[in-house]
């Protein structure tokens, strides 16, 4: 850590530590703000919590009891209790900080990791398992996948042999910013400028340059398309050579590669759906990890904390107590045992204990079971 560092970490703490006060959160951080992973997260979820409309501040190693909510960044630093409640992130876990992280949660309401793994793992070390949540990193949402990059290599003939235009009208169909077309040839320019015209993107070879092929233009490519039937292209193979999927007509010298066609074309309009099949998937895959950004991340941090907030209610207590008194008078000891047992109840008690506690129109017992169940078996797609 530098000098500099230190300097401004100690200004900002000391300006900031005046108390939050009451239904306030405070994020105690141990390392410098500016600089590595953990800074990171210490901006980014208060700046969360605060356009969620929650008060929330960062001050590095100090706490503040009058705040409701104390959450401190990372555990390797914590030391103690401020707030009456307090949470810590638990994260890079090993035999030499097990038994600090055992201590932790005698002295903090929650540690929250990032994997089910690791939530699993500690439970098999016998750790506290009502202690013990999982919440998983976020990531900006600004990074986008590249564009596919499609290429052809030939020229074309004024006899039209190549059938240019139909190879054109195919690509035309593709939504624009999907793909990046290269194409390396003599006589392209009409139909590049049909390309470019309707947003697509298109890199153009005027000439074949064998070094631009060779190190540039063939290596770059995800796609090599041949659409015409006169034998084969001596690309084909070059595309093989450089591990590039071929979209090729079946004829010809490209039935003598075994397993050379990774996708073969009767026409110019088959392209269409296996490109549009390949963009799909690539939205599919990049949407799996649309819900681990930053606001789904304070989200999942304030269920956890309105959670224990909520267990920390001498009303919710007296609540929970009439609740387990109906089980038992309904000879549903067992339920009630499974609910106030140390071990944490699997999914399928928690949805019998909802079902039980709306009937007896215990509102507050039922949504506090639905947020518990939220914590420890996170249904969001963050934690999917």
């Amino acid at each position: 850590m530098s000098k500099l560092g230190n300097l401004k970490d100690a200004l900002f703490s000391r300006f900031n530590r005046k108390p939050i006060g009451p239904g306030g959160i405070r994020i105690i951080h141990y390392e410098t703000l500016e600089h590595g992973i953990l800074g990171k997260f210490v901006r980014r979820l208060q700046a969360e919590l605060t356009a969620l409309g929650r008060k929330a501040d960062m001050v590095k190693g100090v706490g503040d009891p009058s705040a409701a909510i104390g959450h401190h960044i990372l555990y390797s630093g914590a030391q103690k209790k401020w707030a009456p409640i307090e949470t810590c992130m638990i994260a890079h876990v090993t035999e030499e900080t097990l038994e600090k992280i055992r201590r932790l949660l005698g002295i903090y309401d929650m540690g929250i990791l990032m994997s089910k793994e690791t939530r699993d793992n500690l439970l098999l070390l016998g750790l506290p398992a009502r202690r013990l949540c999982y919440i998983g990193p976020a990531q900006d949402g600004v990074i986008k996948p590249r564009p596919l990059a499609v290429g052809i290599a030939s020229k074309t003939y004024k006899d039209g042999r190549k059938d240019e235009n139909s190879i054109i009208e195919a690509f035309l169909s593709l939504p624009a910013g999907a793909f990046v077309f290269k194409i390396m040839g003599k006589g392209w320019n009409e139909q590049v400028n049909r390309l470019r015209r309707a947003g697509h993107q298109v890199v153009y070879y005027r000439r074949f340059n064998y070094d631009q092929y060779v190190s540039s233009f063939m290596p770059s490519l995800d796609y090599f398309v041949y659409h015409s039937y006169d034998e084969g292209s001596m690309a084909f193979p070059d595309a093989l050579a450089a591990d590039v999927r071929t979209i090729v007509t079946p004829q010809g010298f490209h039935l003598d590669i075994p397993g050379g066609i990774d996708h073969p074309i009767a026409c110019p309009a088959d392209v269409v759906p296996i490109l549009a099949s390949a963009h799909e998937q690539r939205l599919t895959r990049a949407a799996r990890v649309a819900g681990w950004n930053w606001r789904e991340y304070a989200i999942r941090h304030l269920l956890v904390w309105d959670y224990l907030l909520t267990q920390n209610s001498p009303a919710w207590q007296e609540e929970w107590k009439e609740f387990l008194r109906r089980l038992r008078q309904e000879n549903l000891a067992s339920l009630a045992a499974a609910l106030d047992d140390a071990a944490l109840p699997g999914p399928e008690i928690y949805r019998e204990a909802i079902n039980w506690a709306a009937g007896y129109g215990l509102a507050a017992v039922a949504a506090q079971l639905e947020r518990g169940q939220q914590v420890y078996y996170p249904p969001s797609s963050m934690n999917a």
